[in-house]
């Protein structure tokens, strides 16, 4: 079985068509660290033959593609791509890809069942990009996907702008071995001020808790979406 049943909460299963060490090396990553840890195969490699299974679920889920790798990284072949978005687009489900490089979905046209989600950690600088630039990217991005959302986990500063056609914002923080530098709550306050006065439905992830304390997590789906 290759797809996984999960305790990340806004999804019901996790699958991964494509494998291998991420270039970004993110230094917050699980995956990285699961690489060095279990000595997996580092080499980058597509199995489209893993949606498959996804005939084998007869409840309505919610799936995110590609918990361990950035599928729309510029290293990722176009031809993967249109294979993963073609095969992954069961409407009975609803699927979930999230990448750091939001341009790259001007190159695709997803389905309904499909959503364009973008990593913002929120810090001043994302490595190289401004927080102006990624905000310009990622409405550019969004233009023609017919879903789009927001996720800022880890939540590493208080400088996230939502896009107008962000649907979705989850929010979440550093686990592991960065499990003590927790968000400030009022980072956290502020993104769910400005998301709920545009009707925009929140999910914090459990590893929130702390940092959210005394408020009850909010854990909320968009409209449409398999709860």
């Amino acid at each position: 079985m290759n797809y996984v049943a999960n305790t990340i909460g806004w999804a019901t299963y996790t699958i991964n068509p494509i494998t291998g060490r991420c270039p970004r090396a993110c230094p917050y990553c699980y995956s990285n660290r699961m690489y060095d840890r279990f000595k997996w195969n580092p080499k980058i490699e597509f199995y489209p033959e893993r949606s498959d299974e996804i005939a084998k679920l007869k409840k309505p889920s919610r799936i995110f593609v590609g918990s361990t790798h950035d599928l729309f990284g510029d290293w990722i072949p176009e031809t993967w791509i249109d294979r993963m978005i073609f095969r992954f687009s069961d409407q009975k489900h609803a699927f979930f890809f999230l990448t750091k490089n939001p341009l790259r979905y001007r190159e695709f046209r997803f389905n309904d069942s499909q959503w364009a989600g973008v990593t913002h950690t929120g810090e001043p600088m994302e490595g190289c990009v401004t927080n102006g630039k990624l905000y310009s990217e990622i409405t550019i991005g969004w233009e023609n996907q017919p879903h789009c959302f927001l996720s800022c986990e880890p939540l590493l500063g208080d400088a996230v702008e939502i896009p107008s056609k962000c649907e979705w914002l989850i929010i979440g923080s550093l686990t592991g071995h960065g499990k003590q530098c927790q968000p400030k709550l009022e980072w956290i306050a502020n993104l769910v001020i400005r998301a709920e006065a545009r009707n925009i439905p929140i999910y914090m992830k459990k590893n929130l808790t702390e940092a959210w304390k005394p408020n009850r997590l909010i854990q909320e789906f968009p409209k449409g979406v398999p709860t």
